[in-house]
């Protein structure tokens, strides 16, 4: 009967039967993890944040935001001898702030030591984002000229036209868009240090706009619900 109370003591408190303290977990995996992360995709680089949460030895829950560009991928860029950047057929930005809600499994956990924790991972959630107009569409014909009838006189001056905007004098001029997006992803954490959490993971992402993101020129193309890109994803975390 006392061994009984003693085992059952020992799993209700950490406590051994001597009444020393039992050793804490060293398991990595079952700490709370945050900190910044950098992401590359087809429409440049990205920046964001997140925090992990484990709730088992082998499953993580975990939240991401990230802010970033998003283009179409036929769109590309040409710059004159000053510098200066131009896109043919492009009408649009394309502002991404996407919020992810994931679940982590990690791989392999017998069979490899903890300087490498391989894991995959999956996640949904809401996506904002902000189109701005690449130029002032002075006819309102959703296509770029640099000689246009603005005014509707039937007369092209010679000061008449479109203007591509900067996008500094672009933003004020956009409209909200709200979809969802999903990703999935393959990638480990590594190194042994106490407090630090690197990692990375490479993967495909998707957004869905159930009004459309019109990003090229209309004779180009309509706008577009789906957006789809790889990314790969480099982490600098601290465990809690």
């Amino acid at each position: 009967m006392a061994l009984a109370v003693c085992l059952i003591g020992s799993v209700l408190a950490p406590r051994t039967c001597e009444g020393r303290q039992a050793e804490p977990t060293t398991d990595r995996d079952r700490r709370v993890m945050t900190g910044f992360k950098l992401s590359m995709t087809n429409s440049g680089l990205g920046l964001g944040g997140y925090a992990r949460d484990s709730l088992s030895a082998h499953l993580a829950g975990l939240i991401e935001i990230s802010a970033e560009a998003g283009k179409d991928e036929r769109e590309v860029a040409f710059f004159n001898r000053f510098g200066q950047r131009s896109v043919p057929g492009k009408a649009n930005y394309l502002f991404v702030v996407p919020v992810r809600l994931g679940l982590q499994r990690r791989l392999f956990k017998d069979q490899i030591e903890d300087n490498f924790r391989p894991f995959i991972q999956v996640a949904v959630g809401p996506t904002l984002a902000w189109e701005y107009p690449y130029f002032f569409d002075c006819n309102g014909d959703n296509t770029f000229e640099a000689q246009a009838d603005c005014n509707g006189d039937g007369f092209v001056g010679p000061t008449e036209g479109d203007e591509r905007l900067s996008v500094y004098r672009a933003l004020g001029r956009g409209r909200l868009l709200g979809g969802v997006g999903a990703s999935f992803s393959i990638g480990s954490y590594f190194g042994r240090g106490d407090r630090g959490a690197r990692g990375f993971r490479v993967g495909y992402s998707l957004n869905y706009y159930p009004t459309g993101a019109r990003l090229l020129e209309s004779q180009l193309d309509n706008p577009r619900r789906y957006f789809g890109t790889p990314h790969v994803v480099v982490y600098f975390g601290r465990l809690l």
